[in-house]
């Protein structure tokens, strides 16, 4: 028996003494360990595999109790629920809970923002073709396209008083400065009419 230390000590003979973890045969390793299986008995040596007990699901810990078996607690530790659309996600009761939708705001009136599961991230912003404003007092009728403002065109800025020039200052949109141009005061018995102080001046 390769398990046994033979020996013959006097006066009562031979003696055998049992080798601790020795086997001869897979019966022999046979435990009552929930954790272990497939014992057997290698080069007189007992041995086994581990249980494997994860469940791939990262909202429980695995572990293993040596009398029952394969354990899976549940936890509260962060996780991905694979929905764009959802942040902050979190375990609870052994799932993966999305949070709250993300900010798809990105501040630009010339993109339609919305949210698309199944894209990384989720916000989508996709260009309009909406009114804006350019932020020039001197363009009318702005309007978005390829997610940027687009100047409209100039607005009217005139006052039909040919004794002014008008004109759009970009801080302050349309101006008319009095000018001294020849005009015609609608007066027969007024000769060489000139523009003064914004109207027509009989001469």
């Amino acid at each position: 028996n390769a398990c046994t230390t033979d020996s013959c000590v006097a006066p009562t003979g031979c003696t055998s003494v049992g080798i601790a973890g020795c086997c001869n045969t897979n019966a022999e390793c046979a435990d009552t360990d929930a954790c272990t299986q497939n014992e057997r008995c290698v080069s007189h040596a007992c041995v086994s595999d581990s249980v494997n007990c994860n469940d791939n699901n990262v909202c429980t810990d695995d572990g293993c109790n040596l009398q029952t078996g394969c354990t899976h607690l549940a936890n509260n530790d962060p996780c991905n629920d694979n929905n764009g659309c959802t942040t902050g996600d979190a375990c609870s009761g052994s799932v993966c809970v999305g949070g709250p939708p993300p900010n798809c705001n990105n501040n630009n009136v010339c993109t339609t923002d919305t949210c698309n599961p199944q894209v990384v991230g989720g916000c989508v912003h996709t260009n309009n073709t909406n009114p804006c404003e350019d932020g020039s007092v001197c363009t009318v009728g702005d309007v978005c396209g390829g997610g940027t403002c687009h100047p409209g065109g100039a607005p009217d800025c005139n006052d039909n008083n040919g004794c002014t020039n008008d004109a759009c200052n970009s801080a302050s949109g349309c101006t008319h400065v009095n000018n001294t141009a020849s005009c015609n005061d609608g007066n027969a018995c007024t000769t060489s009419d000139t523009c003064s102080g914004g109207a027509c001046a009989g001469g």
